[in-house]
């Protein structure tokens, strides 16, 4: 029904520093395309020895960087919630995108039921990974086509 984008950089990561037992500098993961457009942004990890510092460094580049959020005003239903994914196909372009719900609210007016959802961006899909997400969830029995459906929401979790 409605739509708004919000883009921060507040909580980015770019860089990650790994560091030894006496802190000195073993190693710096960071991403350089982020780096160039909105200056170091970095973490500090301690390498331990039965961690693997390297795969840390990574998810932490990889969850850190710009925050899409949109939130969105739609048609109620009622497995949307906080923590669950969608896939939502963007109408005019046709492209396909993975977002969790970070929060929910769902109301009843005047017998029609709406939910108002803040969706974190994850990631781009193509239409053949976004069916076959849509698909293995839909085992579960929480989804009934593989296919995707145009210009409307997919609950996959």
């Amino acid at each position: 029904m409605s739509a708004a984008v919000t883009e921060s950089i507040d909580q980015m990561i770019n860089q990650v520093a790994i560091h030894g037992d006496d802190d000195s500098l073993l190693r710096t993961l960071k991403n350089d395309e982020l780096i160039a457009l909105y200056g170091v942004m970095q973490e500090y990890i301690k390498q331990s020895k039965n961690e693997d510092a390297d795969a840390k460094a990574q998810r932490l580049l990889d969850d850190n960087g710009v925050s899409q959020k949109i939130t969105v005003n739609n048609f109620g239903d009622e497995r949307c919630i906080t923590g669950n994914a969608v896939v939502v196909q963007e109408p005019y372009t046709g492209l396909f995108g993975l977002f969790w719900i970070d929060s929910d609210t769902h109301s009843w007016k005047r017998g029609i039921y709406t939910n108002k959802l803040v969706l974190n961006f994850r990631r781009m899909m193509d239409e053949q990974e976004a069916g076959s997400l849509a698909e293995a969830r839909g085992a579960g029995g929480t989804r009934r086509t593989a296919e995707p459906i145009p210009n409307r929401w997919e609950y996959i979790h």
